[in-house]
């Protein structure tokens, strides 16, 4: 088990109290002035402070203030931590910082034991962060796509002490997905983190390698991102979506002498000067960065709860089916229910018409009638004459 003072270290343990051959040394003149050793016998470390002998360096205590042989400048010796290796190391690449690195380890529940894999290792400064969280029993399996920094993050893991811990490998995860010898990772990685232009690329592949609830966080600059990666999200079995900004405001505190108002009025000569006073004053600096990245967290959907999504989603897909032969059926009888009443209709107006031209015949056959009766009387009456 880690002691209090050594949880933040490099190293899950610390092997001595003093500076050994070959461990990394951060040389510390101010906050914005860290410089990274490896602490070699016979070697010398220069800068604008003057020359700094290794040989100087080797079994201090950390923390040990070491002077410059040429300038009598100064410089502390403090032993590495991911926060200070972050503001120390040659960058490859754009790297992420101890406030984001923060803020993802929690939201990731990242802990001793966890498995976690990362894709864009780049200059290995949150690799270290994440190694720390998972180490002593845990794993980091981080992805390079770029077989050259792929490779010299292997080399500083190893001069780091941390290689034991974290595993680095070549590959394109977009395309070739997080697959290790023996399919290792699928199902058993506890978080997930992508560093990628296009992260909804390899969110398929996030997802196969998660155990159910697993976390999985996207670090992206820009919100278009952002919004393609939650679409990637969601219909690759994700919830819980979140997105955030983590920024760091810095305040200015310093001390300046003041002088008291005196006491009296009198514009005496013998009047006592002026007292002085030390004040304290704190405000924000007038400068911070605007804007870092997004970063965006998920969640792999436990197995219960996608069989209640997988069985709502069949009974929504019923009940809609059954709506629709519902309403077949309705618009089905509503047309034969309209083509009766057209028919009808058509047999009234045809009927109508039948009456009406029978009616017609009628008036015809009985004018035929009477004309004839009427011829018979004529007839008959020119007989009786004669």
């Amino acid at each position: 088990m880690r002691k209090e003072s050594e949880t933040m270290s490099l190293k899950p343990e610390r092997t001595s109290a003093v500076v050994q051959e070959g461990e990394v040394v951060i040389l510390y003149s101010s906050p914005e002035s860290l410089e990274t050793v490896y602490a070699t016998p016979g070697d010398i470390f220069n800068n604008r402070f003057g020359a700094f002998y290794h040989d100087d360096i080797l079994g201090k205590r950390w923390g040990t203030k070491i002077t410059s042989r040429d300038k009598g400048s100064w410089m502390y010796a403090l032993e590495a931590t991911p926060e200070l290796w972050s503001r120390s190391l040659a960058h490859r690449t754009q790297i992420i910082y101890s406030m984001d690195a923060s803020v993802i380890s929690f939201q990731m529940d990242l802990r001793p034991g966890c498995v976690m894999v990362e894709s864009g290792t780049g200059s290995g400064s949150l690799s270290h962060h994440f190694a720390r969280c998972v180490m002593p029993t845990g794993h980091l399996h981080t992805f390079e796509f770029n077989a050259t920094r792929a490779e010299a993050a292997r080399e500083e893991f190893k001069r780091n002490g941390i290689a034991p811990y974290a595993t680095v490998r070549h590959r394109d995860v977009c395309s070739g997905g997080f697959q290790v010898e023996g399919g290792a990772l699928d199902g058993k990685a506890d978080a997930v983190f992508l560093d990628l232009p296009a992260p909804w690329l390899a969110v398929p592949h996030a997802h196969k390698a998660l155990k159910a609830d697993g976390a999985v966080c996207s670090f992206s600059p820009c919100i278009e991102q952002v919004a393609r990666t939650c679409a990637a999200l969601r219909s690759n079995g994700f919830n819980r979506l979140y997105t955030c900004e983590a920024l760091v405001k810095p305040f200015t505190v310093f001390s300046r002498e003041v002088e008291m108002p005196p006491c009296s009025s009198s514009s005496s000569s013998n009047a006592p000067p002026a007292a002085k006073r030390r004040r304290t004053e704190t405000r924000p600096m007038s400068t911070m960065k605007g804007h870092t990245s997004f970063l965006t967290f998920a969640r792999k959907v436990p197995l219960s709860e996608t069989e209640d999504e997988i069985d709502m989603a069949r009974r929504e897909a019923e009940e809609k089916k059954e709506q629709a032969a519902k309403k077949a059926k309705e618009e089905e009888e509503a047309a034969k229910e309209e083509a009766e009443v057209t028919e009808a209709a058509a047999a009234a107006t045809t009927a109508a018409a039948a009456a009406a031209a029978a009616a017609a015949a009628g008036k015809d056959d009985a004018a035929d009638v009477a004309n004839a009766s009427a011829a018979s009387s004529v007839v008959g009456t020119s007989t009786e004459g004669k």
